[in-house]
């Protein structure tokens, strides 16, 4: 992807990295363990996704709310409501077109495409937690030690949430705050990855760039979806979601 193509069409660099709204990350590392053998889909993504998000409502919520949150007691938005029904952000009419708000997390699947897993096995795959989703870090964890707990794939294969690793920056390696059934050391800081740390990055980047997709994507455009990645749609779509999820 070329970048100065991008700023002949007004869309220049430098633009974008003024506009970055203030927006921290925290990337994690989960490793489950396998407690029984199993055969795993190649693409972990959706069974990762939507095996979270079930096991999140049924660890959060009352069983009346399993799979009809619409019918919540509570006043106020719930976490798992807030999470995964994340709701419209108010009195902001730029963002009034937006149907679906994003997720203020982004599950990454391991890339390997491994699909035989036996007893002792581990499975690791990262979790980025967006803005205000760390302030519901508990309740990640407490998910995947519920989804570890109810089964992976078909055969509903139990597993142990063994350990979470928060990730430094640009970093593979991290430290350690969940092992065991343990959350560790709760009062230190977390390191979080910032919009000024992102820019800095970004501005010492070439002007010609390669764009890896190692997941699917699914992308619109003038609300049809292309065919084809668009570099232009490309950043426009993400500069909505983060506009969105910095709301």
């Amino acid at each position: 992807m070329d970048t100065s193509e991008l700023s002949k069409r007004g869309m220049g660099s430098g633009q974008l990295l003024d506009w970055l709204p203030r927006l921290t990350l925290l990337r994690l590392r989960v490793t489950l363990r396998m407690l029984e053998d199993t055969q795993l889909p190649a693409y972990k993504g959706a069974l990762l996704r939507g095996g979270f998000g079930h096991a999140f409502q049924r660890a959060a919520c009352p069983q009346r709310c399993w799979r009809q949150s619409h019918a919540c007691p509570f006043d106020r938005i719930c976490p798992y409501r807030w999470v995964f029904e994340t709701p419209h952000p108010p009195d902001l009419e730029y963002l009034h077109d937006l149907r679906d708000v994003p997720r203020p997390f982004v599950v990454e699947p391991p890339l390997n495409r491994m699909t035989r897993y036996v007893a002792g096995d581990t499975l690791e795959f990262g979790l980025v937690v967006i803005g205000r989703g760390r302030d519901y870090l508990p309740y990640f964890l407490f998910a995947f030690e519920h989804l570890a707990r109810m089964g992976l794939g078909k055969q509903h294969a139990r597993a142990r949430l063994e350990r979470v690793e928060a990730l430094a920056p640009w970093q593979p390696v991290g430290r350690v705050v969940y092992q065991d059934g343990q959350v560790l050391d709760e009062d230190e800081p977390l390191p979080l990855l910032d919009m000024t740390a992102v820019a800095g990055r970004a501005a010492k980047l070439p002007t010609v760039l390669r764009v890896d997709f190692h997941t699917p994507l699914r992308i619109k455009a003038q609300g049809e979806l292309l065919k084809r990645v668009v570099p232009e749609a490309l950043v426009r779509a993400l500069c909505w979601r983060l506009s969105a999820l910095s709301a």
